[in-house]
């Protein structure tokens, strides 16, 4: 090598090397910038015929191998980038240019290149990556999926064809990481991840929006059908379990929605915002399901958002009111307890049941801090009756739980400490729940129930046999009382099989030394039918319709 090419090579920031054509790839020349790269003098990798292998990052060395044996065999330049490993152990990104050096009678003679410090590079696309990516699934994140998303409404608008967006939520998935973990939920996330892309076209965009939440953008689509077909793959794809770390099996399903792009979207949040919405109304028919935006959905939110302003409103102004429903025992007529019932002094509505606005004011949490109301005001009530109306039975005041405030961490606490502020015996007080409540999660269940338990409460399952209560998990539960839904009560006499549902229900209660109260008693004869049945308790509007306290307190007070 003459003095001036190599005066040149020693002074530019790259390493240059010359290798054997041997299959060991022989090192004979390194230039001095080795040191600075990597620690190690020009002398100490001369001495190491092994040298430039050695010090590549063992997950890297295959690939390092491939393209030298391919570059062999070609004679063509190679470029190939990879980690070393420094003396220090720092790991140093290289990108590795290599060409074959012939003499003037064309005879190949060395190969010889450079390693090129493309760490920074690397560093900064990993930040990139990091900026624009999910960190669990590796997935394009909402940055990056909404700037694609604004793209392709760009291309629409450019080129007249329409895109598809479908907003993905998980079932359940809370379920998921309370009874099998965290680590379990994001083994999940990641398996849903790897299933979506399955699914799709290569020229798809797949992102995790955060928690349990997917979108997938679809270009080029001519009508809703393409997007329903994908949505039907991924309910198939989503079918097979997923193994938890314990071994255990996790199912889980989506609640999808669509919507297809149109000239009123000019914005990507306006998309996102209509596929949000018929993704909850997936949720609410059902889940397990996908659901295509439509007009009406706009419609109904719009008078969601109305309404939660106006049970904001309510919760302020004190609009909301108890009404109550007495149960009965058959055989004397005795009101022996009577449940507290939920309504709305609505100032242009009138009186409205919850059915009217139970389902917005739980999405909206604020479910929670009325039904804490319900329960104060229902214990004052019950302690001022049981101080008016002495009896030998005191009477009970019966509260319905959500499921919102069931789950909620602080239930056992707040009723512990409203019915020290009211003063009322525990035994007195019955928290009513609806199956569903206690099936999400029967660990959690059995350890909320047993809490409640130890207080001193009544537990009570609503409409029973209208869900699907494993027989197993009800033995277990402290439960005292099972409630026949009305629809059973309904069929008695002219129904065989509501008649022969209602006696199964009684012989399970009784087998599980449980009361029984029938719900719905609308005439004497159902009455009759239901004590020979061996149910002795029941409400209904053959007794009482739902009152106020000041019409209910005669019937209170003639039967004390």
């Amino acid at each position: 090598m003459d003095n001036i090419y190599r005066a040149l090579i020693e002074h530019i920031p790259v390493v240059t090397y010359i290798t054997a054509l041997d299959e060991r790839g022989t090192l004979l020349y390194v230039s001095p910038q080795i040191e600075d790269l990597l620690g190690y003098t020009p002398a100490e990798w001369l001495a190491d015929p092994d040298a430039m292998l050695s010090t590549v990052h063992a997950d890297d060395r295959e690939r390092v191998l491939a393209a030298k044996a391919r570059g062999d065999a070609t004679l063509e330049p190679v470029s190939v980038e990879y980690r070393l490993i420094a003396r220090d152990g720092r790991v140093v990104w290289v990108r590795n240019e290599g060409v074959v050096v012939r003499d003037e009678a064309g005879k190949v003679q060395t190969w010889q290149g450079f390693l090129l410090d493309i760490t920074a590079q690397r560093d900064l696309e990993a930040q990139a990556r990091l900026a624009f990516h999910d960190s669990l699934t590796g997935l394009p994140n909402r940055a990056l999926f909404m700037d694609r998303l604004q793209h392709a409404l760009a291309r629409r608008t450019e080129e007249n064809n329409h895109c598809a967006l479908l907003f993905l939520d998980l079932d359940r998935f809370k379920a998921v990481n309370d009874t099998f973990g965290h680590e379990a939920g994001d083994r999940l996330l990641f398996e849903v991840g790897s299933r979506l892309r399955e699914c799709l076209r290569p020229e798809d965009t797949l992102a995790r929006l955060g928690g349990d939440e997917f979108t997938i953008l679809l270009g080029n689509c001519q009508d809703v059908r393409e997007p329903v077909q994908v949505a039907e793959r991924i309910g198939k794809a989503l079918e097979a379990p997923t193994q938890a770390p314990d071994g255990r099996q996790i199912f889980t399903s989506a609640s999808i929605g669509i919507v297809l792009s149109t000239p009123a979207h000019k914005t990507p949040q306006d998309l996102l915002r209509e596929a949000d919405i018929a993704m909850y109304r997936a949720k609410d028919r059902g889940r397990a399901r996908f659901e295509v935006f439509d007009a009406s959905m706009n419609a109904n939110v719009m008078q969601s958002l109305e309404l939660e302003s106006q049970l904001r409103l309510a919760l302020a102004r004190d609009e909301f009111e108890l009404y109550y429903m007495p149960k009965v025992e058959f055989a004397t007529g005795n009101v022996t307890a009577i449940e507290a019932l939920l309504r709305w002094q609505h100032p242009t509505r009138g009186v409205l049941p919850p059915a009217e606005f139970i389902a917005v004011a739980e999405e909206t949490g604020l479910i929670l801090p009325i039904e804490r109301w319900v329960l104060r005001q229902a214990c004052r009530l019950l302690r001022r009756l049981q101080i008016a109306y002495p009896r030998a039975a005191p009477l009970k005041m019966c509260v319905n739980l959500s499921v919102g405030q069931f789950r909620k961490a602080s239930l056992v606490e707040e009723i512990a400490g409203i019915m020290r502020e009211t003063e009322i015996d525990p035994s007195t007080l019955v928290l009513e729940f609806v199956e569903r409540v206690i099936q999400e999660d029967a660990q959690a269940s059995t350890n909320t129930l047993t809490a409640l338990k130890e207080l001193g409460v009544q537990l009570a399952v609503d409409g029973f046999g209208t869900g699907y209560s494993n027989l197993r998990d009800l033995k277990r539960y402290p439960l005292d009382i099972l409630k026949i839904d009305k629809s059973f009560v309904a069929g008695l006499g002219h129904d065989g099989e509501g008649t022969a549902i209602v006696q199964a229900i009684i012989r399970l209660a009784d087998a599980l030394q449980l009361q029984t109260i029938a719900e719905g008693v609308e005439t004497n004869e159902q009455m009759m039918q239901l004590r020979a049945l061996g149910c002795q308790r029941g409400q209904g509007y053959y007794f009482a319709s739902p009152s106020t306290y000041e019409d209910l307190e005669p019937l209170i007070a003639l039967t004390s």
